[in-house]
């Protein structure tokens, strides 16, 4: 039992880091467009990689916060029919819902990692002012993938309570 509180606490460390990772993103966004509107404006100069820049922070960002705010039951639902469900029948709708969630991601990760290898393999760089390795934006999709995949194993373990759901 200790292993897994550990292997838990670790997991928790790494989507909470990450999303804070994508907080410090989204801040940069925001300040690296704002200087670029500035700059173009009044001092005429353009910095071309702001939008690339950002372009990429945006990806990042969905993929690197999605596991903590589904932890913490964060996205958006559509809960009209869940809401007329009994708790039971709501904590089973969380149940398959979750494992729906882990089939549709690991599927997700596991095409996302073949795609990083293959880019790996053939050192693919985006055709991009910057030119990245492609195999950063594909492995940073696997990555996140399969985060969200574990966390939704986790929130099939141990579904929300029923009046956490309806508020």
């Amino acid at each position: 039992m200790k292993v897994g509180r550990r292997i838990e606490a670790i997991f928790d460390f790494v989507i909470d880091a990450a999303y804070w990772l994508a907080a410090i993103m989204l801040a940069y966004t925001g300040i690296s467009i704002a200087i670029s509107v500035f700059t173009r404006y009044f001092l005429n100069i353009g910095l071309g990689w702001t939008i690339e820049v950002s372009e990429y922070c945006l990806l990042f960002m969905c993929f690197l916060a999605s596991a903590r705010l589904l932890k913490q039951e964060g996205h958006v639902k559509i809960d009209v029919l869940i809401n007329r469900l009994s708790p039971k029948n709501q904590i089973r709708m969380n149940i398959i819902t979750s494992i729906i969630g882990v089939i549709v991601f690991l599927i997700i990760a596991w095409y996302a990692g073949q795609r990083t290898w293959m880019d790996l393999q053939a050192g693919y760089m985006l055709p991009t002012v910057l030119a990245p390795h492609r195999a950063i934006m594909n492995g940073m999709i696997c990555v996140g993938t399969f985060l969200l995949a574990v966390q939704f194993v986790r929130r099939a373990q141990s579904p929300p309570k029923a009046h956490r759901l309806l508020g």
